[in-house]
């Protein structure tokens, strides 16, 4: 396991200046990943922190100006704006290069240098990407949202979802909130892997700054709560306890009932109705039945009729990808990666859209594939 740690030093070099009418003091609390190099800290990985504050070279932007949708607010990997858009600095080609070459580059090296290590050894490499957030820097569209206490970010190319789905749920029972990818999305990779091996997981876990900061900036009584759940978390990563028996139920659904526990009627159809369905062509025949209905209905519905019959569709559309997707566990945690839904929500979903075309369609068929679907 590598603790990928960019952004928790203030350090700025000597040389570094910034305009008259800037306060750097200001910018730096806002920007500062405050502390994560203590509430990521970890004996049992490999740890790479880099020594220089982002505003002087930020090592998760992308290295090609072109490539990095942040240079356009001039906060690439050397930054010439604040992130409320003020200017910050002038910085020439030949300073841009230079940091660049001696600082970028020998981040990204390092990093490169132990995943083909972990590689080497295991077969198989992990980062973790730590980071911390606050309401201060986020873009307008979630300034008025109601941010997560935790927030973890993937790519999908990248992504442990055996990991992910064990983060989300052990983040929810220790009473935090939880989202994927969002406010901040993606992880690191290093550009020799990226997109090209999958032996190569990553994952970011970035901690709402209330959680462990107080407003000037100094830790308050909550960091070392998140520093142990951190620790404990880790400590389950570095022992591969959160790989799970794929021969269970929830393995192969997807779904974590103790997650639907409240909801008592949805947790128990859910479990009778996959259960049931472990043969899915059973389900796939209930789906082609319904295909044929729909559609024969289409052709003689009137307007406003077929605006209930477009839903029908959709409907159908998200079970036949339920069908579709061998790795059930695959499809419950991108949908909800796609549509910032949780697992119940999608759970609920697809009981109440099988329930919904039951009472629309089933007066029509009296099919042994249905009769048996409708005993759910």
């Amino acid at each position: 396991m590598i603790l990928h740690i960019p952004h928790s030093s203030i350090y700025l070099p000597n040389d570094f200046n910034v305009l008259p009418h800037i306060s750097i003091d200001r910018e730096l609390n806002r920007m500062t990943d405050w502390f994560t190099d203590e509430l990521f800290d970890f004996n049992e990985a490999e740890k790479l922190i880099f020594p220089y504050s982002r505003l002087y070279c930020d090592v998760e932007r992308f290295r090609n100006d072109e490539d990095e949708s942040m240079f356009k607010k001039g906060m690439g990997v050397c930054y010439t704006h604040t992130s409320i858009g003020k200017k910050l600095r002038e910085v020439n080609p030949t300073e841009v290069e230079y940091i660049k070459s001696s600082l970028y580059d020998v981040h990204h090296d390092k990093l490169e240098t132990l995943v083909t290590k972990a590689l080497g050894k295991d077969d198989e490499a992990l980062i973790i990407d730590c980071h911390s957030f606050s309401r201060e820097v986020l873009v307008e569209e979630f300034k008025e949202k109601e941010l997560p206490d935790i927030c973890i970010g993937i790519d999908k190319f990248h992504a442990d979802y055996e990991l992910l789905k064990y983060a989300y749920r052990y983040f929810l029972r220790a009473g935090y909130t939880v989202s994927i990818n969002e406010p901040f999305s993606g992880t690191m990779v290093p550009m020799k892997y990226y997109a090209k091996d999958k032996r190569v997981k990553s994952m970011m876990i970035e901690v709402n700054r209330e959680l462990y900061l107080n407003a000037t900036y100094e830790k308050n009584e909550g960091f070392p709560k998140i520093k142990s759940l951190i620790g404990t978390l880790f400590s389950v990563i570095k022992n591969k306890e959160y790989k799970v028996d794929k021969n269970s139920l929830e393995y192969r659904t997807g779904i974590d009932f103790s997650l639907v526990s409240k909801y008592q009627e949805s947790k128990n159809k859910a479990r009778l109705f996959l259960e049931k369905n472990s043969k899915i062509e059973l389900l796939e025949q209930f789906l082609n039945y319904y295909t044929e209905l729909i559609n024969d209905r289409e052709k003689e519905a009137s307007y406003a009729g077929k605006e209930y019959i477009n839903k029908d569709k959709k409907d159908l559309a998200f079970l036949q990808s339920y069908v579709d997707f061998e790795n059930k566990e695959d499809f419950l945690l991108l949908y909800c990666y796609g549509s910032s839904q949780t697992i119940s929500n999608i759970v609920s979903k697809i009981i109440r859209n099988i329930d919904t075309l039951l009472e629309t369609y089933t007066f029509t068929i009296s099919t042994e594939p249905l009769s048996y679907i409708r005993r759910l």
